[in-house]
């Protein structure tokens, strides 16, 4: 996160941030933005799809997906109407003990009512109605088919004052945005290191935590005989 972090009557806030990345942590953050800036701009590479399916900045969008409790705590605080649309469209509400058959160990898990809910539905079906609320925020817009070129900064370069972008869609072209607060939800293909040492910064200090597990999923049709 880096930024003129201008402080208003009411403490954070300023008139522009920008977001690059139309990812999940950046559709959160633009919905947190649009309560303390008077313009969010999200920057998206990808054409975003009108309808639900797998783009290719979310590799992972394919595999089957679950959001966790917080995250759904956190989801249904910002977006308090997301999960009967969700459930609607097909999400599947799970309680994380009673509804799940764990086999671990050579043993089957006990199986009670904890409270603790997850939601069961595709990445790309929660990234879109997400996605929808957040736009229909009248102070977000997005800019898709756009790369983030590099960061501006002062002549000093003691604090970021925006980005430089280049539109693919319609006639290729370059702009620079003005900004009070730049965040990048990128990912992993995350460029904010080399723009920074392009200004003079020193190098970024990175902590590495390997987690060396890899995992597959596939879908299957249950049998109508199945008790599970």
């Amino acid at each position: 996160l880096m930024s003129k972090q201008q402080s208003s009557q009411n403490g954070f806030g300023g008139q522009h941030a920008v977001v690059i990345g139309a990812s999940m942590a950046g559709l959160l953050a633009s919905r947190v933005l649009s309560d303390h800036f008077e313009q969010v701009t999200v920057i998206e590479r990808d054409s975003l799809p009108q309808e639900i399916q797998p783009r290719k900045g979310v590799p992972q969008g394919r595999h089957v997906h679950i959001l966790l409790h917080k995250g759904a705590s956190i989801m249904q605080d910002l977006f308090p109407d997301l999960f009967p649309a969700l459930i609607q469209d097909g999400s599947i509400p799970i309680d994380t003990v009673a509804d799940f058959h764990w086999y671990n160990f050579g043993a089957w898990k006990p199986r009670f009512k904890s409270g603790i809910t997850f939601y069961s539905q595709s990445r790309p079906l929660l990234e879109g109605h997400v996605r929808e609320r957040v736009a229909a925020r009248s102070n977000v817009r997005f800019l898709a088919a756009c790369d983030v070129v590099k960061l501006c900064a002062n002549e000093d370069a003691t604090r970021i004052t925006g980005v430089q972008v280049r539109h693919r869609e319609g006639e290729p072209h370059e702009e620079v945005l003005s900004a009070d607060l730049v965040v990048d939800a990128s990912g992993r293909g995350s460029q904010t290191p080399q723009w920074l040492a392009a200004l003079g910064y020193e190098k970024v200090e990175e902590s590495t935590i390997k987690v060396d597990v890899g995992y597959a999923t596939r879908l299957y049709r249950r049998p109508d005989h199945s008790n599970f």
